[in-house]
């Protein structure tokens, strides 16, 4: 089946949807009593980016190219679930399908219910919006620096991603093995994560910070005397009758009998079939489709006026709309298109992605769970096959009109570009089309819109290629999205490189540190102030090099950080640990000494000295 999109006008829509039921009538006859709107949206799968002439992709098709186990669908109408459907296993390797019943770990759409929880005790007056957080917190406090001095640390920054916590990542851990959320947010040894900390002014950014929402939880906890779970229960998941959802971390054995398994992104089953997190609040609801559902239906409810079940229409429309942060509500993203703005996320846990789409005053939206790493993709493509079959135009990407392009100028674009001082985005050409490889991302087909300017199916953005005087292709400018779907904020050139060129990350990975280290260090001296030879950028490069295993690199890597940052207590603490990983266990000792010397707030190198020290 082969579909036009065209400018994916309402009339276009309709011609399609049309098209799509007589083609399916022809193919495969009368329904059988499947729902023609459904079995519509599973031939209409749509990338993030629309290419006229290409065709719209099949359900299972894409959960094959997925490696995909399990997804579950909830579509809202009319301020009513229309319909849920299921397909595949819940857990691929006892071959069991998933059913109303099985719940999914739906990772950072935890948020938007945390918030909503959050928002009852403001509703209720036992704590405000605007108030430091530091007033409630009993248990555990933010650490206070420069950055909080003249600012506080808000219970509504905390919500809005702009409290001034450095963007960390979800963590995962074997249930048995689970930290407390104390430990966790002081990254207590032998845990390899950063603690929490204020890194900049709160309220001047926004950046996506799992810590913040771990603190929220830590609030209800000490405010309410009542496990989060149970708090959550009772002001939230009871009333909207989602029964089978839970903040239980870990799951209870009675909870997995109907959990879904985690896959990798292979499609089998991980090691650990559910992992789990402290941070239940940042990441750790399981819920079904169709309760998570429940929970959207009624923030719109909420919008409408019509229901203060869990919160009233004020405090509603403050959770879906932007603040200090304008990217980010309370708990939910904000995405503006043409003249409207919907509410929404995408979660990640190890093993499941969800995500949901959701209109505030229409009263429709979409819920997608799934069992596998691979699911950011899938979510979104599902997504755009429910906003084409219900015409929810709005939602839809716009469709581009491919630019031919010459055999000549093809190979003329292929080659190696250097972004910065340290980065490559590499051009390929396989079968007379382009591919672009960006850093540590798999390559992506290119598709030209106009001469100079292609765009990919499954990233918003572009490339924009520029050539000389006697026109040679000189740089090209990549601009794509992340796999989260967030555009960056800049847009930089990137020079045309010669064969022999090498940047020093490129050394690093080829094994010359010695060359890398080199380059670094006269790159520092000539411009101190490039981002590609900052404190922050060679310790997450180290760390990198870390989990990959390449433990001599990453010593290298962070030795060299503390020639270049010698006042940082954050470097020495860093090299202190890789020499744990690498068994220098003295050594290591003595850089925890000296990272405590220069900041003797550091509280996970004094945990490791005095563990280190009893171990002599």
């Amino acid at each position: 089946m082969r579909l036009d999109y065209g400018g994916v006008s309402r009339t276009n829509i309709y011609v399609i949807l049309c098209s799509v039921f007589v083609m399916l009538s022809h193919a495969y006859g009368e329904p059988h009593g499947e729902d023609p709107v459904i079995t519509a949206f599973e031939n209409s799968l749509l990338p993030s980016v629309l290419i006229e002439g290409e065709p719209p992709y099949n359900l299972q098709d894409r959960m094959a190219h997925y490696n995909m186990p399990g997804v579950s669908v909830a579509v809202i109408v009319d301020y009513d679930v229309k319909w849920v459907k299921h397909y595949g296993y819940r857990d691929a390797e006892l071959r069991e399908p998933i059913t109303d019943s099985t719940i999914f770990c739906v990772g950072s759409l935890s948020k938007a219910v945390a918030a909503a929880t959050i928002l009852h005790l403001v509703e209720e007056g036992t704590v405000a919006l605007d108030d430091d957080v530091n007033r409630y917190l009993k248990s555990w406090r933010v650490p206070e620096n420069e950055f909080t001095r003249n600012t506080r640390v808000t219970i509504g920054r905390l919500m809005n991603h702009s409290a001034g916590f450095g963007t960390t990542p979800g963590h995962s851990f074997v249930p048995d093995k689970m930290p407390s959320l104390i430990d966790y947010l002081n990254a207590t040894p032998p845990l390899n994560v950063p603690p929490a900390r204020i890194e900049y002014e709160p309220g001047t950014a926004f950046r996506y910070a799992n810590a913040g929402f771990a603190i929220l939880q830590i609030l209800a906890e000490d405010v309410t005397g009542m496990r989060y779970n149970d708090f959550a229960r009772e002001v939230l998941l009871g009333p909207l009758g989602m029964t089978y959802s839970t903040f239980e971390q870990p799951l209870s054995s009675e909870k997995e009998l109907y959990a879904s398994a985690g896959h990798k992104s292979n499609g089998r089953v991980q090691e650990i079939k559910r992992y789990a997190t402290p941070a239940v609040t940042a990441g750790g609801l399981w819920s079904t489709a169709v309760e998570y559902a429940r929970f959207v239906i009624e923030i719109q409810r909420a919008l409408k006026g019509e229901s203060d079940l869990i919160m009233s229409k004020e405090l509603a429309r403050l959770m879906t709309s932007p603040h200090e942060a304008k990217e980010y509500g309370y708990g939910v993203f904000m995405r503006y298109t043409d003249s409207v703005t919907y509410f929404g996320h995408i979660g990640d846990f190890r093993g499941f992605v969800a995500g949901f789409l959701a209109h505030p005053t229409d009263g429709y939206g979409v819920v997608v769970m799934t069992n596998n790493n691979n699911g950011i993709g899938l979510v979104r493509e599902i997504t755009s096959a429910v906003a084409m079959v219900y015409r929810w135009e709005s939602a839809l990407p716009r469709a581009h009109e491919q630019y031919p392009l010459d055999s000549e100028t093809v190979a003329s674009r292929v080659g190696r570009y250097r972004i910065g001082f340290d980065a490559v985005c590499s051009i390929e050409q396989r079968e007379g089309r382009l591919f672009c490889s960006l850093p540590g991302e798999e390559s992506i087909q290119l598709y030209a819109i106009s001469k100079d300017t292609m765009v990919t199916k499954d990233r918003l953005g572009q490339i924009v290629f520029a050539s000389d005087a006697d026109g040679m292709v000189e740089s090209c400018t990549p601009h794509f999205a992340d796999v989260i779907g967030r555009l960056p904020a800049t847009t930089t050139k990137a020079k045309r490189m010669s064969d022999e060129e090498k940047t020093p990350l490129q050394l690093v990975l080829s094994g010359d540190m010695p060359s890398a280290v080199q380059m670094y260090r006269e790159h520092k001296h000539e411009a101190p102030d490039d981002p590609h030879v900052s404190e922050d950028r060679l310790n997450r490069l180290g760390y990198q090099l870390m989990s990959q295993d390449k433990l001599s690199a990453a010593l290298t890597i962070f030795k060299l950080n503390t020639e270049l940052y010698p006042e940082s207590g954050n470097c020495w603490d860093s090299y202190a640990e890789s020499l744990v990983a690498a068994g220098f266990k003295q050594d290591a000792l003595t850089h925890y000494r000296k990272a405590l010397e220069l900041d003797p707030s550091n509280g996970n190198a004094a945990k490791w000295i005095e563990r280190l020290e009893s171990e002599q």
